[in-house]
């Protein structure tokens, strides 16, 4: 008996964590879904989803800003730029990027492969001064779930261009916990039966 509850047990806590894999070449266009945030200087936000809009691109464009990136999201060469104007007359204090909620991760580490999203590309902006903050980890000091882009206290410049590696989490699916319950009653059940 002590054995069964203790494999049970094991098993419970074993299984109990879900795991997910990492693709680490994607395109632009897998972006959809993608929340973005920007934060006026008068504190007023406008929020607005990346929507795939051809073959390896995406763009959001509202009435107070356009946001567009195409090709692969490593940044190399011409591909993977993230094309930003402010369409406002209000001054941009933070752009905002949630990629975790559409299955994407943001892969700021550069070098090796020896991590789960594979090698990634920091964040480089090309104005001075220009920052991206990395926020809800989902790999300790690896990938993160969202970007804040800021200039340290002062505003955004009107257009601005940047990249960083991006990465979709593919989901693994994992032993559900209502179903490893039932499995350990259902073997102490049978236990007790055959005693």
């Amino acid at each position: 008996m002590k054995k069964v509850l203790l494999a049970g047990f094991f098993m419970l806590f074993a299984c109990a964590k879900a795991n997910a894999s990492f693709v680490s070449v994607i395109t632009a266009d897998e972006l959809d879904g993608v929340e973005v945030t920007v934060t006026f200087e008068d504190l007023t936000t406008a929020v607005a989803t990346l929507t795939a809009d051809g073959v390896e691109s995406a763009s959001v464009s509202s009435t107070d800003f356009a946001l567009s990136i195409f090709g692969e999201t490593f940044g190399e060469a011409s591909a993977g730029i993230w094309s930003f104007a402010n369409l406002s007359n209000l001054g941009v204090v933070s752009i905002f990027i949630d990629a975790i909620t559409a299955g994407i991760v943001f892969d700021p580490v550069e070098g090796g492969v020896a991590g789960p999203g594979g090698a990634g590309r920091p964040f480089f902006a090309d104005t001075a001064g220009v920052i991206g903050e990395f926020g809800a980890a989902v790999v300790a000091g690896e990938l993160f779930g969202t970007l804040t882009i800021s200039a340290g206290g002062a505003l955004l410049p009107p257009e601005l261009q940047f990249v960083i590696d991006t990465d979709a989490v593919a989901a693994v699916p994992a032993p559900a916990m209502v179903g490893l319950l039932i499995f350990v009653c259902g073997a102490f059940a049978a236990r007790r039966k055959l005693a």
